[in-house]
């Protein structure tokens, strides 16, 4: 695929050193095309899934990726070093699925991923891909004769190989020492209250913290990641 990525502008109220809460209209009239960057990241890749019923209770799910990543990239920012360069990677996925009814059931998934990043770093060599794995288990219930579906969810997710600023080389240039560990609880609710009345939420608890890396930053949170998140959509049917 070719992404577009354009640097913020200062005249928007999304800019973050100087936020506006205005936008003038005429301001979203014409964009300038300085500062647009283009990627060309070519990430074929084959999945194979199959699930395994047995005594119509237990449902096993055994799956796997393979992913051949291709970065092309001719942006200005991102170093020759980290250009041209590609992965091929294998990553397995396992599920239990055990149904107390028609209506319940309870879960248990493991899945491996891992993602290519793209920073300068001051020796000049590519950086390792980074990877973990996502472990999560869980329970679901319809309810209103399956019109609503509920669900309770707990997680741990585990980031191998993360980036952190280089605090010896602080010119945007980063090191690959850190490890994250996430932790959470999530609720969600989906489907039909009343005949007329849809509802879509969602609320998840995350505690993400760094697990290894420098001494000074171990155990403290990860910058980015909200301990809190919820969305909440109604739809209702004249």
């Amino acid at each position: 695929g070719t992404y577009d990525c354009a640097i913020p502008d200062s005249k928007f109220g999304l800019y973050i050193p100087n936020p506006d809460y205005y936008v003038n209209p005429d301001s979203l009239k014409t964009f300038s095309q300085s500062g647009t960057y283009i990627f060309r990241i070519k990430n074929p890749s084959v999945y194979l899934e199959d699930h395994i019923k047995i005594k119509e209770k237990l449902i096993i799910t055994l799956a796997g990726r393979f992913t051949h990543l291709n970065n092309t990239s001719i942006a200005d920012f991102t170093p020759d070093y980290q250009q041209h360069i590609h992965y091929d990677r294998f990553t397995p996925r396992f599920g239990v699925n055990w149904l107390f009814s028609e209506s319940s059931s309870a879960y248990i998934v493991y899945n491996q991923f891992f993602f290519p990043v793209f920073q300068k770093n001051f020796e000049h060599k590519p950086f390792k891909p980074s990877t973990g794995y996502n472990l999560e288990a869980g329970i679901k219930h319809f309810f209103f004769n399956k019109k609503l579906n509920a669900s309770l969810s707990i997680y741990r997710i585990l980031i191998n190989n993360a980036l952190t600023p280089d605090p010896f080389h602080p010119l945007e240039n980063y090191i690959q020492t850190a490890q994250y560990k996430h932790k959470g609880v999530e609720v969600d609710i989906a489907g039909n209250i009343t005949p007329a009345i849809m509802v879509n939420a969602n609320y998840a608890f995350t505690d993400a913290r760094v697990s290894k890396g420098d001494a000074n930053q171990v155990g403290k949170k990860q910058l980015g990641t909200p301990d809190h998140s919820a969305n909440l959509w109604l739809k209702y049917r004249l």
